[in-house]
């Protein structure tokens, strides 16, 4: 899912939203990301709160855990291309390691790239540059 926003705030650099029900997890990638100089970084547990975040807060990337008990990722994609109107928004899919099938799901519903648990340093970083540079 591709649409097309630049961060208000340059100096903070792109603005990263982290959708995870798991606040470890989500806390863990957040505080990756920060100690990599993303300094725009925000995290909510719900994925419900995606939609309206989006409009108070416009951010670039979005990684979205696929596997909310409240909402499947692929159901959040689908509501976000439906109800916000966006010009750059990068969706990374959060994917468990086995789950083939989830991967071909959220990249077919617009996620440019998965990420599979655990996740890993080397594997997050890469991943959320290039995103970057091809949005």
């Amino acid at each position: 899912m591709n649409f097309a926003h630049t961060s208000a705030n340059q100096n903070l650099g792109p603005r990263i939203l982290v959708a995870n029900e798991h606040p470890i997890e989500a806390l863990a990638l957040e505080s990756l990301l920060r100690a990599e100089h993303y300094l725009d970084v925000r995290v909510t547990t719900d994925v419900r709160e995606i939609g309206p975040m989006y409009i108070r807060w416009p951010f670039n990337i979005l990684i979205l855990d696929m596997h909310s008990e409240l909402m499947d990722g692929v159901t959040v994609m689908q509501n976000l291309t439906r109800s916000i109107s966006t010009s750059q928004l990068s969706v990374l899919a959060l994917v468990n390691p086995d789950a083939d099938q989830e991967r071909i799901a959220a990249l077919a519903a617009g996620a440019v790239d998965t990420l599979a648990r655990p996740l890993r340093h080397e594997d997050v970083l890469p991943r959320i540059k290039r995103t970057l540079q091809t949005a």
